[in-house]
């Protein structure tokens, strides 16, 4: 089943007031989906710390790169991607700790 238009359209609006500086925004796109993401992270690593810290950079990137997303698409698909990528990052970074 496909993401509903009401939950599009409502993201569509939080992604515009963010973008208009709306912190109260910013805090609803965290409250929607940090649970989602920090799920999604939980199934590939372990350590609840390291959870936590990529799903911060996670949201980070997000925000830093919000004038990129496009409607067109579903934020959580937009959002999930930048997770996945950033653990591919924190995984690259882990293999080349020198032991």
């Amino acid at each position: 089943m496909g993401l509903s238009t009401s939950n599009k359209d409502r993201d569509s609006q939080f992604v515009r007031e963010a973008l208009e500086g709306n912190q109260k925004a910013f805090s609803e796109i965290m409250r929607l989906y940090w649970k989602n993401i920090e799920m999604m992270l939980s199934k590939k690593i372990n350590n609840k710390e390291d959870v936590e810290d990529i799903a911060i950079a996670t949201f980070s990137k997000a925000f830093d790169k919000l004038d990129t997303y496009s409607d067109e698409y579903a934020f959580s698909t937009w959002l999930n991607t930048i997770a996945q990528n950033t653990l591919v990052d924190y995984f690259r970074k882990k293999e080349q700790v020198p032991i």
